[in-house]
């Protein structure tokens, strides 16, 4: 396969076909050891990852920073402004530009321009945003597909004379400027929408739906005013809380999972902006399931990350078919015998609400890994009104919450729209098939 027409497609006859490495010397980082604190400080040299360059342009600031010794252990180079990064590992071909001195890891290249090039460098970051799309085609085709110096220098480039670069980068520049910001705006309207709707979920749960109520001191700081005929009781009180064993996992879920099974297990990542997301990655036959009754799926209830990424969130499992809880997702049911006084969904608005999430943070605060206890679970306070207005709260919330989530949706197929318009028009313009007027 041509690898030029892979990428670029049909170019002018008149461009030259070259690689990257005729015009940039590569270089590779290395990462200190993070369990040595005398490698890392919080006023060192920028030291960037992945996660700093992933969907970012430029990079102004890293997460970690490096002292001298850090520096030293590994030998790294320090990188001026201005230069260019290429990520090798994990987010492939993904392109930052620096705008501070730093360092990289082993997972990044650094682009050093040759003496002499005639290749615009705003033209080159253009080149491989495009070439970003296909770069599978290039990985080495492991599981954990990566790339490595090598292929990165012998990636192929299509590139004009100079002053047509210039154009088309300035050109091109200037409307992916304006998409930018048109993108900018719309990510603002959302998290304006998103701010709303947390506020009035949490507003709601607490106070009501009735401001003229009599209120009463709730007697817990983050909660404040109650109305007078609220009381606040312990999640312990109505519920059953549980989650898989840890030797429920060594010893029977991880030596059985697969991907043809028929019960799918649940993860953190099935639970995702209060919604439970159906896309499973892992499933169990019943032999194992009957083994891990505790921990099944078989009721509606509700569902929350207790340990690592996106501790604290919740979401509402209501599935005919049997589930099965991976290890770092708890369920909450209602017992039996208190489902006259407290519904499901009220207790998930509850648990989204801005007085939830102050109680579970402070949990989170003392603790390394971000993670939620069973115990902490069962002690968290909520606002319990009575029934009638908990089902009057659910359905205001739900009509209120309906329309915010599909505003927000909205505004995220006009983001979708606008990358794909900025896609196309890099790509138009940078491989030729336009030109610039």
């Amino acid at each position: 396969m041509n690898d030029v027409n892979y990428i670029y497609g049909v170019v002018p006859d008149n461009w030259k076909k070259m690689k990257i490495k005729h015009f940039y010397e590569l270089y590779s980082g290395g990462t200190p050891l993070s369990s040595v604190d005398s490698n890392y400080a919080e006023e060192g040299v920028c030291f960037v990852n992945i996660s700093d360059m992933t969907n970012t342009e430029y990079i102004t600031d890293t997460t970690k920073k490096l002292t001298d010794k850090g520096i030293k252990n590994k030998n790294l180079k320090i990188l001026k402004s201005g230069t260019i990064l290429y990520s090798i590992y994990a987010s492939l071909g993904s392109v930052s530009e620096l705008k501070t001195k730093a360092t990289i890891s082993q997972a990044i290249l650094a682009l050093i321009p040759k003496m002499g090039i005639s290749i615009d460098k705003n033209y080159l970051k253009f080149l491989l945003m495009i070439a970003k799309e296909n770069i599978f085609y290039f990985s080495n085709g492991t599981t954990q597909s990566n790339l490595n110096a090598d292929i990165v220098n012998n990636l192929p480039l299509i590139i004009p004379e100079l002053n047509n670069q210039i154009r088309i980068s300035l050109y091109v520049g200037n409307k992916t400027l304006i998409i930018n910001k048109l993108i900018d705006n719309q990510k603002q309207q959302i998290e304006k929408l998103k701010e709303y709707k947390q506020s009035l979920i949490s507003e709601v749960v607490t106070k009501g739906l009735n401001p003229n109520v009599e209120f009463k001191d709730s007697n817990v700081k983050w909660i404040g005013l109650i109305p007078k005929n609220y009381d606040v009781s312990l999640i312990s009180r109505h519920t059953f809380v549980t989650k898989l064993a840890g030797f429920e996992f060594t010893e029977i879920l991880s030596k059985n999972i697969n991907e043809f099974d028929d019960i799918p297990i649940v993860r953190a990542q099935n639970i995702k902006n209060d919604k439970f997301i159906k896309d499973f990655t892992g499933y169990i036959n019943n032999d194992t399931a009957r083994k891990l009754v505790r921990s099944n799926l078989d009721k509606p209830c509700i569902l929350m990350t207790f340990i690592g990424a996106g501790v604290g969130e919740v979401a509402i499992f209501n599935e005919e078919k049997l589930h099965q809880l991976a290890p770092n997702v708890a369920k909450i049911e209602i017992l039996k015998s208190h489902e006259d006084r407290i519904s499901l969904r009220y207790l998930l608005y509850y648990l989204m609400s801005n007085a939830a999430n102050f109680e579970k943070d402070q949990y989170l605060k003392a603790t390394a890994q971000p993670n939620i206890s069973m115990t902490i679970i069962r002690g968290l306070r909520f606002v319990l009104p009575p029934i009638d207005d908990q089902n009057k709260i659910i359905k205001y919330l739900d009509n209120k919450v309906l329309r915010l989530d599909e505003l927000i949706e909205l505004k995220n197929k006009k983001i979708d729209e606008l990358y794909n318009y900025k896609k196309s028009l890099i790509y138009e313009y940078v491989t030729g098939k336009k030109e610039v007027s």
